[in-house]
């Protein structure tokens, strides 16, 4: 079975990536025909009426939009990348950003399993064992999401225009993303779900120590308030009426944008789309009116693309030669009757 897959890779490989770039151009077709960008009239075709919305922000609002998206999203690469070196299975920084950004056009692909798969197939070349992989994408996920699930709740409460509504579904879904995370507990689960399939090695070696804990949650926090920096940008420049770059705004960005992000997660639709657009709409129409709609749509549209860019710089890095073995990948069940003499 292994020969035959390895034969048959190369091509495997090339359906993998025409199914990444037919899932990112349909991203960006659904965007085009979202109700939002419907000419009332019919005079204009949602294309232009997005170009014309685009030509109001400056090129440097965009730049520095999309900038600050990168960097956020990549204190979770590097959480994740200090995850494998805790349990023994280290890559290179610059090379697990490589797998980290790339894995990130699996996202619009349905039923998130391409995103993980991008990855691990990448961190491979390094010799990361398949099982390592899995486990630390899953727990990085999981703590990132909890995270900005709880700071939506904390910074709900800070803010004055948090409806009671929306902090009740931030605290719902910081429990969903939450509890599995906790010191103790995601190790426990790893070992009771996996005994029968991973390596006893690898179960000897998990993430969730109080050290990744705290880790986690520097880079986790960091990652949230970059994205909130990112969309206090674009409102700027959307509005440049009035000084947007307070402190009290920050806040507030980075809450609409850890809500309508772990929703979109939970929601489980390709990349969160429609969700997390929904989410941001309501949450800043109060401040921006129709121009919450144009927001929600822009901020998706520099996103995308900035993951775009980013994905094809950083696929030119190479994977740094190692002599590590891996851990055994071989997924048998484990067999729990005594040994026959």
């Amino acid at each position: 079975m292994l020969d035959r897959m390895k034969k048959y890779w190369p091509f495997i490989k090339i359906f993998i990536w025409i199914l990444v770039a037919f899932a990112v151009g349909f991203q960006f077709w659904r965007i085009l025909h979202l109700e939002a960008l419907k000419d009332p009239e019919g005079k204009h075709n949602s294309l232009t009426l997005l170009l014309q919305q685009l030509q109001n922000v400056s090129l440097s609002g965009i730049f520095l939009c999309g900038l600050l998206y990168i960097v956020g999203i990549g204190f979770s690469g590097w959480f994740w990348v200090d995850l494998l070196s805790d349990i023994k299975q280290p890559i290179s920084i610059p090379f697990g950003l490589r797998c980290f950004y790339i894995a990130q056009l699996g996202k619009y692909v349905p039923g998130k399993g391409l995103s993980l798969f991008l990855r691990i197939n990448s961190a491979m070349k390094e010799n990361v064992s398949i099982s390592s992989g899995v486990v630390t994408s899953i727990y990085e996920v999981l703590f990132t999401m909890a995270t900005g699930a709880t700071m939506a709740v904390l910074l709900g409460f800070l803010s004055p225009d948090t409806s009671t509504t929306q902090i009740a579904a931030a605290a719902f879904l910081m429990l969903v993303t939450g509890i599995p995370i906790m010191p103790g507990v995601f190790p426990f689960i790893v070992r009771r779900l996996g005994k029968r399939f991973l390596p006893a090695e690898q179960l000897l070696v998990l993430p969730g120590t109080f050290r990744s804990f705290f880790r986690g949650l520097l880079s986790s926090v960091l990652c949230w308030f970059f994205l909130g920096a990112s969309l206090m940008v674009l409102w700027q420049a959307m509005d440049t009426s009035v000084n947007g770059m307070t402190f009290s705004r920050f806040i507030w960005c980075t809450g609409c944008v850890t809500l309508s992000n772990v929703a979109g997660f939970v929601a489980s639709t390709p990349g969160g789309l429609g969700v997390r657009e929904q989410i941001l709409q309501i949450m800043m129409a109060a401040t921006l009116g129709p121009k919450a709609v144009t927001a929600a749509i822009l901020l998706r549209v520099i996103w995308t693309a900035s993951e775009l860019v980013t994905a094809f710089g950083f696929y030119w890095i190479k994977p740094r030669a190692t002599d590590r073995k891996n851990i055994s990948d071989t997924f048998q069940p484990v067999s729990t009757q005594a040994n026959q003499p």
